[in-house]
Protein backbone atom coordinates (compact mmCIF):
# COMPACT_ATOMS: atom_id res chain seq x y z
CA UNK A 1 0.00 0.00 0.00
CA UNK A 2 1.31 3.36 -0.44
CA UNK A 3 -0.03 6.69 0.06
CA UNK A 4 0.09 9.18 -2.80
CA UNK A 5 0.75 13.45 -2.46
CA UNK A 6 -3.43 13.84 -1.70
CA UNK A 7 -3.48 11.21 0.88
CA UNK A 8 -5.15 8.55 -1.03
CA UNK A 9 -3.86 5.11 -0.63
CA UNK A 10 -3.55 2.63 -3.52
CA UNK A 11 -2.45 -0.90 -3.62
CA UNK A 12 0.50 -1.70 -6.29
CA UNK A 13 0.88 -5.20 -7.09
CA UNK A 14 4.68 -5.89 -8.35
CA UNK A 15 5.49 -9.14 -9.97
CA UNK A 16 8.81 -10.19 -11.14
CA UNK A 17 9.65 -12.90 -12.93
CA UNK A 18 13.51 -13.81 -12.55
CA UNK A 19 15.56 -16.23 -14.54
CA UNK A 20 18.53 -17.98 -13.66
CA UNK A 21 20.60 -19.87 -16.40
CA UNK A 22 22.26 -21.98 -13.12
CA UNK A 23 19.51 -23.19 -11.55
CA UNK A 24 19.52 -26.70 -13.33
CA UNK A 25 23.74 -26.44 -13.17
CA UNK A 26 23.81 -26.08 -9.54
CA UNK A 27 20.85 -28.56 -9.28
CA UNK A 28 22.77 -31.28 -11.11
CA UNK A 29 26.58 -30.66 -9.94
CA UNK A 30 26.02 -29.68 -6.53
CA UNK A 31 24.90 -33.09 -5.37
CA UNK A 32 28.33 -34.64 -7.16
CA UNK A 33 30.82 -31.75 -5.76
CA UNK A 34 29.53 -33.04 -2.04
CA UNK A 35 30.11 -36.14 -2.89
CA UNK A 36 33.60 -35.95 -3.72
CA UNK A 37 34.45 -33.57 -0.88
CA UNK A 38 33.56 -36.37 1.71
CA UNK A 39 35.93 -38.86 -0.13
CA UNK A 40 38.61 -39.88 2.11
CA UNK A 41 41.64 -38.30 0.31
CA UNK A 42 39.50 -34.71 0.96
CA UNK A 43 39.21 -35.31 4.52
CA UNK A 44 41.93 -33.08 6.76
CA UNK A 45 42.79 -33.53 10.42
CA UNK A 46 44.70 -31.42 12.90
CA UNK A 47 47.89 -32.64 14.32
CA UNK A 48 50.34 -31.65 16.54
CA UNK A 49 53.83 -32.66 17.54
CA UNK A 50 56.33 -30.75 19.46
CA UNK A 51 59.92 -30.65 17.94
CA UNK A 52 62.89 -30.74 20.40
CA UNK A 53 65.82 -29.28 18.97
CA UNK A 54 69.03 -27.49 19.37
CA UNK A 55 68.90 -23.86 18.68
CA UNK A 56 70.52 -22.58 15.61
CA UNK A 57 70.04 -20.02 13.20
CA UNK A 58 67.66 -20.95 10.43
CA UNK A 59 66.30 -23.85 12.38
CA UNK A 60 62.59 -22.70 11.63
CA UNK A 61 63.35 -22.34 8.51
CA UNK A 62 64.51 -25.77 7.62
CA UNK A 63 61.26 -27.00 9.40
CA UNK A 64 59.12 -24.79 7.70
CA UNK A 65 60.43 -25.41 3.96
CA UNK A 66 60.00 -29.50 5.43
CA UNK A 67 56.20 -28.75 5.63
CA UNK A 68 56.52 -26.13 2.43
CA UNK A 69 57.91 -29.58 0.13
CA UNK A 70 55.11 -31.43 1.72
CA UNK A 71 52.08 -29.50 0.86
CA UNK A 72 50.64 -28.96 4.58
CA UNK A 73 49.34 -26.12 5.81
CA UNK A 74 50.58 -24.89 9.26
CA UNK A 75 47.93 -23.90 11.41
CA UNK A 76 49.81 -22.80 13.85
CA UNK A 77 53.44 -22.42 15.56
CA UNK A 78 54.78 -21.79 19.16
CA UNK A 79 58.39 -21.87 19.63
CA UNK A 80 60.86 -20.93 22.56
CA UNK A 81 64.08 -21.64 23.38
CA UNK A 82 65.41 -22.15 27.13
CA UNK A 83 68.73 -20.74 28.77
CA UNK A 84 70.74 -24.13 27.40
CA UNK A 85 70.21 -23.30 23.64
CA UNK A 86 67.05 -26.29 23.63
CA UNK A 87 64.17 -24.97 21.10
CA UNK A 88 60.82 -26.49 21.81
CA UNK A 89 58.60 -25.88 18.81
CA UNK A 90 55.07 -26.99 19.42
CA UNK A 91 53.36 -27.29 15.67
CA UNK A 92 49.93 -27.36 14.86
CA UNK A 93 48.90 -28.11 10.81
CA UNK A 94 46.96 -30.20 8.81
CA UNK A 95 47.11 -33.75 7.10
CA UNK A 96 45.18 -35.70 5.55
CA UNK A 97 46.18 -39.39 7.52
CA UNK A 98 47.96 -41.01 9.64
CA UNK A 99 50.87 -42.11 6.99
CA UNK A 100 51.41 -38.33 6.29
CA UNK A 101 51.67 -37.75 9.71
CA UNK A 102 54.85 -40.85 9.76
CA UNK A 103 56.33 -39.09 6.52
CA UNK A 104 56.22 -35.36 7.84
CA UNK A 105 57.81 -36.84 10.89
CA UNK A 106 60.86 -38.61 9.50
CA UNK A 107 61.33 -35.69 7.01
CA UNK A 108 61.78 -33.29 10.63
CA UNK A 109 63.77 -36.20 12.48
CA UNK A 110 66.36 -35.82 9.54
CA UNK A 111 66.96 -32.26 9.94
CA UNK A 112 70.06 -31.09 11.72
CA UNK A 113 70.28 -30.41 15.42
CA UNK A 114 66.66 -32.04 15.70
CA UNK A 115 66.78 -34.33 19.09
CA UNK A 116 63.36 -36.11 19.37
CA UNK A 117 59.64 -35.18 18.24
CA UNK A 118 57.02 -35.64 20.65
CA UNK A 119 52.97 -36.61 19.30
CA UNK A 120 50.54 -34.39 21.34
CA UNK A 121 47.18 -36.22 22.04
CA UNK A 122 44.64 -36.28 18.94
Amino acid sequence: MIKNSFGCFFIIRIRILRTNPFNGLRSNILPIYCKVLLQDEYKKYLAEIIIYAHNRSGLLADISKTFTEKNIDIMSMNTRTNRQGLATLQTTFEISGREELNRIIDKIRGIESVIDIERTTG
